[in-house]
């Protein structure tokens, strides 16, 4: 116990303000503890001080009194004898050789002075006759001088050992004690249970006689024993203040002091720091160490405790005063703030919003962008345990707002912003220029917008539900390509050239002149097509080789002729066609962009000829397959010469027309603008169930019988009309008739092989049409009985134009039919039409007056 006091007790020790208490003497109490034993257990950390105490007595003595070869800074006691009585220490002796140490109070060391201190309990109990005291081994510097009750310093040794002596073998002479009314005396402590007695004796009072102790062996002689601090000296003293020789000398043992006078009269209390003496079971301890920690200790506890209570009571509450877009969820628990976001907020998280960029308007859908919130996560990051101070704080003292945690699937968003983007991109306008009517117009250019995706995707997460619409994004300025400086460069290096005059063109042997009119008609004004920004100059090249092949005097060009069928015999045969020589229009184009934006002499052309390829060669014709009929039909003329010339005009310009595979064939396209300056001739015709003479009289007939031919032959329907009146020379319900550009029939051939068209009139005034291919379609065709009659009437015309006319067919309704059957033998579904004639009235004229007498 005294190694673990000492170890813990050492560090403090060498704290000069408190290396050792002052003790104050008072005398015995009747059946009182031994205090002294108390002392020593509590006071044994200040066992470094009895080498202070030892080198101080050393140094107090005068130079001359001192042993031999003694260290000056530990020497003998200052009571003990010098001189040869006191040897100093040999080499070998295991006093000198042997370090210090001290150990429990009482311990016996083998082989050593005390060996029986185990066993007979020290102080012995108070008697007027002291045994020897026999010091402790000393393993520190010396003790402190503390002062006594009268304010006298004593020596200290915190770790003297007391207990009962064996007498020892006087050696040498004891010197008489100090007198006994010495107003100091310097005592050296034995043991840390007397570190009390450092005040001056005091008389000790009588001491009953029960609590005598019985009388002390006689002290030995005092030998002088050589230490490993030096010459050690001990002193006994008696009640009759006489000094006990030195012993152990020669048996290596430690030497022993007596106590002084009264030693074991008084029993001294400890002295605290306060100057007080220290009650019973305070020994030895700090009281006040341990007082002044208590309370912080009690008080930091008591606040840690309030903390960390505090910080589970709001772990499952937002903060004070928290809102999210303007939603109050302050101080609510975490289930209670989720339910009032996802009401507040659900509905509102999926409506559209109204979005301008510039001047255009869209809407913007967060379903589609892949918008949305997670109330969860808001919550979350607002509550949950937390021992930051910060947050506790924010508990205490509200928040404010705090952020919406969102959620964004970004391609989506990406993906719809791009679409709003062409929604609402305005495009820039690039200024024009063109030449009219020998005029420079120009259109200027204008900047064009268009979103910015990157600062819109911002946007919508910094505003989407917190601000409600309309939101307006930001956009992008598109600059034209062509602004007003190249606007006003082409002006004058391309526009005002082309109208400065006319341009001549050199063609073989000709020479034309094109007025700068029709040239700058013919051009073209436009960007480059490339990043460069220009306006260059192109050419409508059909519409300008045009303008100069007219000029050409006849015979310069001449047209290409294709390879044709013609019959021979009733036989279809090729015949080859021939090259033409014609203007090149890109050569003529070339030599035209140098020409007109020269000026002067240098406003010239050169055009080439070059050999014109018919459309249709020999060998594309022979791919076709013609080479029998697959439809036939004829109808009866009637007798009328112009008529017959029309219907005969007819056929000579469709015979040899080719319908290939896949191609529509139009019959009013084939024949042409009608008129008498074209060949054709005035004949009767039928309008609105009126006969009356009209510019191609008789091309319905061609055409109703064209239609029953390519019927036959399988060919598609595409269009085609019945008369209004039944007339008895053309099948009942299956007819078509003609009129420019109103009323046309139309035919489509699906099969894999060219159609040949060969038609005419017979002497007989037969009018009949063949088409000639490969057999494709096997037909089957008929018509039904006509039913639902109507007789005609008589009706009164007061028109000026007014012809008389009978009455005639009586009107009804019939239908056809036609099923395809095509080489595999699988047959198409049947096809159906229906027709309704009305019936041909009487026509009578009258006079506008005679028709309005009653």
């Amino acid at each position: 116990m005294a190694d673990e006091q000492r170890e813990r007790m050492e560090p403090e020790a060498r704290d000069a303000g408190s290396q050792a208490e002052a003790l104050a003497p008072r005398p015995p109490q009747p059946g009182a503890p031994d205090e002294g034993a108390q002392a020593a257990e509590g006071l044994g950390f200040m066992a470094p001080l009895d080498l202070l105490a030892d080198r101080a007595l050393r140094s107090s003595l005068d130079p001359a009194e001192r042993p031999a070869g003694a260290d000056p800074a530990v020497g003998a006691h200052p009571d003990a004898p010098a001189g040869p009585g006191r040897p100093s220490a040999q080499p070998g002796d295991r006093a000198a050789e042997e370090p210090w140490s001290s150990g429990p109070v009482g311990a016996a060391r083998p082989g050593r002075l005390g060996d029986r201190a185990a066993e007979e309990p020290w102080p012995p109990e108070a008697d007027e006759r002291p045994g020897p005291v026999r010091p402790a081994r000393r393993t520190a510097g010396p003790a402190p001088l503390i002062p006594d009750s009268l304010g006298h310093p004593e020596y200290l040794d915190a770790r003297d050992t007391f207990g009962p002596q064996e007498p020892a073998e006087p050696e040498a002479p004891v010197e008489p004690a100090a007198p006994a009314d010495a107003p100091f005396r310097r005592v050296p402590l034995a043991s840390s249970d007397r570190l009390a007695n450092l005040a001056p004796p005091a008389p000790a009072p009588p001491t009953p006689p029960a609590l005598s102790a019985p009388p002390a062996p006689p002290a030995p002689p005092a030998t002088a024993a050589t230490t490993a601090f030096g010459t050690a000296s001990a002193s006994a003293s008696s009640s009759a203040s006489s000094r006990e020789p030195i012993s152990g000398a020669d048996t290596g043992e430690l030497p022993r002091l007596a106590p002084a006078a009264g030693w074991n009269d008084t029993k001294p209390l400890p002295i605290g720091k306060s100057g007080r003496p220290l009650r019973p079971g305070q020994v030895g301890k700090r009281p006040g160490r341990r007082a002044r920690w208590i309370v912080p200790l009690v008080l930091v506890a008591a606040l840690a405790g309030a903390y960390v209570g505090a910080s589970y009571y709001f772990a499952d509450r937002v903060p004070k005063g928290a809102t999210v877009v303007g939603v109050d969820i302050g101080g609510l628990p975490r289930a209670e703030a989720l339910e009032r976001l996802h009401q507040a907020l659900d509905a509102k998280a999926t409506e559209t919003v109204a979005v301008a960029v510039g001047e255009a308007e869209t809407t913007f859908d967060p379903v589609l962008a892949g918008l949305g919130f997670s109330a969860e996560a808001t919550v979350a990051a607002q509550t949950g345990l937390s021992f930051n101070p910060a947050r506790l704080w924010e508990h205490v003292g509200g928040i404010g707002q705090i952020e919406l945690v969102l959620t964004v699937n970004r391609p989506a968003l990406e993906a719809h912003l791009a679409e709003l983007a062409a929604l609402t991109r305005l495009e820039p306008v690039n200024g024009t220029l063109t030449v009219a009517s020998g005029e420079v117009v120009t259109t200027e250019p204008q900047a064009g917008l268009e979103l910015d995706q990157a600062a819109a995707a911002a946007q919508v997460e910094a505003e989407y539900l917190v601000k409600a619409g309309p939101w307006t994004w930001p956009a992008a300025e598109l600059a034209p390509k062509i602004g007003q400086a190249q606007l006003d460069q082409a002006v004058q290096e391309i526009a005002e050239p082309l109208l400065s005059g006319p341009v001549a063109v050199a063609v073989a042997d000709a020479r034309v002149e094109v007025p700068a009119a029709e040239v700058a008609a013919a051009a073209l004004i436009g960007p480059d097509g490339g990043d460069g920004g220009r306006l260059t100059l192109d050419w409508d090249k059909e519409l300008l080789a045009a303008s100069v092949a007219k000029r050409l005097p006849a015979g310069v060009e001449t047209e290409a002729e294709d390879a044709r069928f013609v019959f021979v015999d009733g036989q279809p045969v090729i015949e080859d066609g021939a090259q033409g020589a014609r203007l090149s229009p890109d050569q003529l184009a070339e030599a035209m962009s140098v020409a007109a934006l020269a000026l002067g002499d240098q406003r010239l052309a050169t055009a080439e000829l070059v050999e014109a390829d018919p459309a249709a060669g020999r060998a594309e014709l022979e791919q076709l397959g013609v080479k029998e009929v697959i439809g036939r039909f004829e109808t009866q003329a009637t007798n009328s010469a112009d008529r017959t010339k029309n219907l005969r005009k007819a056929a000579a310009i469709v015979t040899g027309m080719i319908v290939r595979p896949g191609e529509t064939f139009s019959l009013d396209k084939a024949l042409g603008h009608r008129s008498l300056e074209t060949g054709w001739f005035n004949a009767g015709v039928v309008v609105a169930g009126v006969s009356q003479d009209g510019i191609g009289g008789g091309l319905s007939q061609f055409s109703t019988t064209l239609y029953n031919a390519a019927h036959l032959a399988g060919m598609v329907d595409v269009a085609h009309t019945p008369h209004s009146n039944y007339f008895s020379r053309y099948p009942t319900g299956r007819e078509a008739t003609l009129w420019e550009g109103q009323i046309d029939n139309q035919f489509k051939n699906d099969t894999p092989y060219g159609v040949v068209l060969r038609a005419g009139v017979s002497d007989s005034l037969k009018v009949w049409v063949e088409l000639w291919s490969t057999k494709y379609w096997t037909v089957e065709a008929g018509i039904g009985q006509p039913y639902s009659y109507v007789a005609p009437r008589t009706i009164e015309s007061t028109k000026a134009d007014c012809k008389p006319q009978s009455a005639g067919s009586s009107g009804f309704q019939v239908d056809y039919w036609r099923v395809r059957t095509g080489p595999d033998g699988a047959a198409q579904p049947e096809e159906t039409w229906h027709w309704r004639y009305d019936p041909m009235n009487a026509i009578v004229c009258k006079n506008p007056d005679e028709a309005a007498q009653p």
